[in-house]
């Protein structure tokens, strides 16, 4: 059976979700995670795709994008794939792939951007935390308008950032977020999620029926 096309909306960030295979270990030590971001540094200015946050988990890297257009981000993740299955084979000695099947990816309406951010950076000390407060700057980082408009200057969107990081979010909602990326359903109201289903041609919202699919929190 042919694989359902993915699905684009212009100027809409998403979640994006990959993880290891039968949810085995990606990042096996520190080398591994700083060799993880140094690709994305490589990479990310030549595939028109704008990251906005990511954290990386033993098991599974999530991330919070834009895509310039529809082939973008699939042809990043290809390379960024491709480039550290290579690393992770040739020091694990292994061989094969090492993600568990395509990425998943969940549209977001600009109202769940920040809170989005603060999921990602509180999912792991392995994520763009420290960017976003000023501590540690990550060339492959660009920031969302949300983000801009929380502050005049870079100290007051960096406080701004930390405060939010320090308060969290509900159990509800990195559930919610976590639902979101596993289904591929977009998060927004209802005018948002119509528009999205009108702009792509596809569902991107659950359907009115049917059992929900189970799905085990990040750790």
């Amino acid at each position: 059976m042919a694989r359902m096309a993915r699905v684009y909306l212009p100027n809409t960030a998403q979640l994006v979700m990959v993880r290891g295979i039968n949810q085995a270990h990606v990042f096996h030590s520190q080398k591994d995670v700083e060799h993880w971001q140094a690709i994305m540094r490589s990479i990310v200015p030549s595939h028109g795709v704008a990251v906005h946050a990511f954290a990386q988990l033993d098991h599974a890297v999530y991330l919070l994008v834009s895509a310039e257009h529809d082939k973008a981000l699939g042809k990043l993740m290809q390379d960024l794939g491709r480039r550290y299955v290579h690393h992770i084979n040739s020091t694990q000695n292994r061989t094969g792939t090492l993600w568990e099947g395509r990425y998943r990816t969940a549209y977001l309406q600009d109202t769940h951007i920040l809170n989005a951010y603060t999921w990602l950076d509180t999912l792991s000390h392995n994520s763009s935390r420290a960017h976003h407060e000023g501590v540690n700057a990550l060339s492959f980082i660009s920031e969302h308008e949300q983000y801009w408009l929380t502050g005049n200057t870079p100290f007051d969107r960096q406080s701004q950032h930390r405060q939010r990081c320090t308060q969290g979010i509900s159990t509800k909602t990195s559930a919610t977020f976590a639902q979101a990326v596993f289904t591929g359903w977009a998060l927004g109201d209802a005018e948002f999620l119509a528009r999205a289903n009108l702009t792509s041609g596809q569902r991107v919202t659950k359907a009115a029926r049917g059992r929900p699919r189970k799905v085990v929190e990040p750790t």
